[in-house]
C-alpha cells in the first residue's frame, strides 16, 4: 500500500480464520491460559462465530447487507421494506430511581446547535436529539434514530457541515468493538462486531444517506476510529482507521489520499493553526506542518522514560488555552493499563512524562496497586479549554488532574450526581455551551461544571446489543433477551 494512492475501498482479507483467533486469544500473550479472557473479547468471537464465509474466515457481513439492500430498492423501485416494525425498547435501565443505567454504548458525539447533539453507537447508528438529551416524564424520549432504513451500523466519527446544519457525515463501524490477541510477538486485532463501510453523507439532516468515495466492500475488514474536519470547512476531512489515515479536499466526491497508512486512533487539529495536524497510532506519533498532505514521525525520539513500543493504543488532546501544548496518553501492550502520559509544549517537538505508570488511572481499583485496564478498548483524553493545567482522562471511569493533581471524577459504583456509566469513550466539549458530554458504555452523561457533576443525557436511547433472544411459548408479550 502507497502513501498518497488514490482509492475508494481496501481488500483486506483476514488473515486468520475463526479458529486460528480463537486460539490466539486464549493460548499467547497478555490473555494467556492463566488470564481470564475479557468479556468484551468473548462477546466479539461469540458474534463472529455465526458471521463467517465458507472458508471459515470472518468478512464484512455489513457490507454484505448493505450490498443486498441496494439491490432490494433496485428491485421493488424504492418501495417500502421495513415491513410493519414497532421498536419495544428499552430506552431506559432504572437501576437507580434518580438516574438509570443507560441502555448501550455510544463511541462518538458531535453538536449541531446548543440542544442539536449526535450520538454515534456501537451497533444501534446514528442518533439525535432536539433538546439536549433531556427526558421529561411523560413526554417521549428525547432522542431519536437517523439510520434505521440501514444495515446495522457502528458509527465512530460524526462530522456537521457548521454552514449547513443538515449536511451529515458519518464514519461507519465500531472500532472500540475490536477482537484483539497475540499471535507470536505481535498484536494483532479482528474486526469487531460491526466493520466499517466507509463514509456516509446525508444531505437532508439522516432521512436518507448515500455512500461516498470511501467505500469499504464485503473483503475489506477496516476498523474505524474518528472523523474529523476542517475547522470551518467540509471539504477537508481526515477519517482514522485501521487502514490508516484518509484524507479527502473535497468533502468524499473523489477518491481520498492514504497519507498514513498505519493504524491510526485519533487525530486532532492545532488549536490555532489547522496546518498542524496530529495523528496517534498504537505506538507512533505523527505530525504534520502543511495541514495532512504529509505527515513525519513526531515524539518516538524525544518521548521522556518511556519505550513506546509497548503502547497499544494513544489517544491526544488540545486546548486553545496552550495552542501548541498536546497531551498523549499511552496504554500498555501487556496490561492495557496506562503506560505513560506525556505532556509536550512545544508541538509535539519534545515531552516530558506527566504521569507513569505507577499511577495507572486507566484501572478500576487502587491506581497505585492495580495495574490492568481496557486502554486497547475505552482510552479517551479532554484538555480544558480555559485552563491549561486542567485536563481529563477516560478509561473505564473518569480521572481529572489539576494543577498537577490526580483525583477520581467519577465512579461507577457512585450515585448521581458524582456517577456515569464506566467505560469511557469520547469526552468532549458542547462548543456552544461550553459544557462536558461524555459516551459511555451506558450511553450519554452531561456536566455543567467542569466534571464534578453528571446527569443522565442518555433516556431514549434504545441501543443495548442483544445476542440471544426467545419468546416464552405461553406469554408472547414478554420476550428474554440476552445482551452483554
Amino acid at each position: 500500500m502507497v502513501v498518497g494512492q488514490k482509492l475508494t475501498a481496501q481488500k483486506q482479507n483476514s488473515p486468520y480464520s475463526y479458529v486460528q483467533m480463537v486460539e490466539a486469544l486464549a493460548h499467547t500473550g497478555p490473555h494467556g491460559p492463566e488470564h481470564q479472557v475479557p468479556k468484551q473479547q468473548k462477546r466479539a468471537m461469540h458474534f463472529l462465530q455465526t458471521h463467517l464465509n465458507p472458508e471459515g474466515k470472518v468478512f464484512n457481513h455489513i457490507a454484505m447487507n448493505m450490498q443486498e439492500l441496494q439491490q432490494l430498492y433496485l428491485d421493488t423501485l424504492g418501495g417500502n421494506l421495513l415491513g410493519e416494525w414497532h421498536p419495544m425498547g428499552p430506552y431506559t435501565i432504572e437501576e437507580d430511581e434518580a438516574d438509570g443505567e443507560g441502555t448501550g454504548r455510544v463511541n462518538c458525539l458531535a453538536f449541531a446547535t446548543a440542544s442539536r447533539w449526535y450520538a454515534g453507537t456501537a451497533g444501534g447508528g446514528l442518533w439525535k436529539t432536539e433538546q439536549s438529551g433531556i427526558y421529561i416524564p411523560g413526554q417521549p424520549y428525547p432522542w431519536e434514530p437517523l439510520t434505521d432504513n440501514l444495515p446495522i451500523l457502528g458509527v465512530s466519527g460524526i462530522v456537521v457541515n457548521p454552514g449547513i446544519p443538515d449536511e451529515l457525515y458519518i464514519l461507519t463501524g465500531d472500532g472500540d468493538g475490536m477482537t484483539p490477541f497475540v499471535s507470536g510477538s505481535s498484536q494483532n486485532y479482528a474486526a469487531g462486531d460491526v466493520p466499517s463501510i466507509g463514509v456516509l453523507k446525508s444531505a437532508d439532516g439522516g432521512l436518507t444517506w448515500d455512500s461516498t468515495s470511501l467505500t469499504f466492500t464485503g473483503d475489506s475488514l477496516v476498523r474505524a476510529y474518528k472523523l474529523i474536519t476542517y475547522p470551518g470547512s467540509v471539504d477537508t476531512m481526515f477519517a482514522a482507521t485501521s487502514e490508516g489515515l484518509f484524507r479527502t479536499d473535497d468533502g468524499w466526491m473523489t477518491p481520498p489520499d492514504l497519507v498514513i497508512n498505519s493504524t491510526v486512533f485519533d487525530v486532532e487539529f492545532h488549536p490555532t493553526d489547522p496546518q498542524i495536524i496530529y495523528a496517534a497510532g498504537t505506538s507512533v506519533l505523527r505530525r504534520s506542518t502543511d495541514g495532512g498532505v504529509n505527515f513525519s514521525n513526531a515524539g518516538v525520539g524525544s518521548f521522556a522514560d518511556v519505550n513506546p513500543s509497548q503502547s497499544c493504543r494513544m489517544a491526544i488532546a488540545v486546548t486553545p488555552a496552550l495552542p501548541d501544548a498536546l497531551y498523549v496518553i499511552m496504554a500498555k501492550l501487556d496490561t492495557r493499563g496506562m503506560l505513560s502520559l506525556q505532556f509536550s509544549a512545544d508541538q509535539a517537538g519534545s515531552f516530558i512524562e506527566f504521569t507513569d505508570e505507577s499511577y495507572n488511572v486507566l484501572c478500576r481499583d487502587d491506581p497505585e496497586d492495580d495495574p490492568s485496564g481496557q486502554g486497547n478498548y475505552d482510552l479517551a483524553i479532554w484538555a480544558d479549554p480555559d485552563v491549561s493545567s486542567r485536563f481529563i482522562v477516560g478509561g473505564i471511569d473518569l480521572w481529572l488532574n489539576a494543577f498537577g493533581s490526580w483525583s477520581k471524577l467519577v465512579d461507577d459504583n457512585d450515585s448521581p450526581p458524582t456517577y456515569t456509566h464506566a467505560d469511557i469513550h469520547a469526552i468532549e466539549t458542547n462548543p456552544f455551551t461550553g459544557n462536558l458530554v461524555v459516551g459511555t458504555d451506558g450511553g450519554v452523561f452531561h456536566s455543567d461544571d467542569g466534571g464534578y457533576n453528571w446527569t443522565n443525557r442518555g433516556k431514549g436511547l434504545s441501543i443495548t446489543q442483544f445476542y440471544h433472544f426467545d419468546i416464552h411459548t405461553d406469554y408472547i408479550g414478554f420476550p428474554t433477551l440476552g445482551a452483554g
